[in-house]
């Protein structure tokens, strides 16, 4: 009987480190299958309205002409930039989704966040 126990032993620990290798593996592909789907979905990720205003507001839009800090409030608050031009911007950037540009209620939550940063 120990003949059998010792002759097993290293069957039963090479198939200990195989299984777990084989479900890293599994799992890896599964990750990069994930990651390349997340990658095709870039054009449809939705910013919300609050994290677009952030964006703006730390400088991330100005190559697309969108000032940052006070300058974005100022602007805004003389009616330079409204919460359409931010959300254009965002969709140049490869931000938002085409639909945004007309939803009128994310427009709205966008304009309502603008609107928060000048009371502060």
């Amino acid at each position: 009987m120990k003949r059998f126990f010792i002759a097993g032993l290293p069957i039963l620990l090479i198939s200990a480190t195989i299984v777990p290798a084989a479900k890293a593996t599994s799992q890896m592909e599964q990750l990069t299958t994930f990651k390349s789907a997340e990658a095709n979905r870039a054009s449809t990720f939705q910013l919300t309205p609050f994290k677009l205003v952030y964006l703006a507001y730390q400088g991330y839009f100005l190559a697309q002409g969108i000032p940052s800090y006070a300058t974005l409030i100022s602007a805004h608050e003389f009616g330079t930039i409204s919460a359409k031009d931010l959300v254009l911007s965002a969709f140049k950037a490869n931000l938002l989704s085409e639909q945004t540009l007309t939803d009128l209620g994310y427009l709205s939550a966008v304009e309502d966040q603008l609107q928060a940063l000048e009371v502060d």
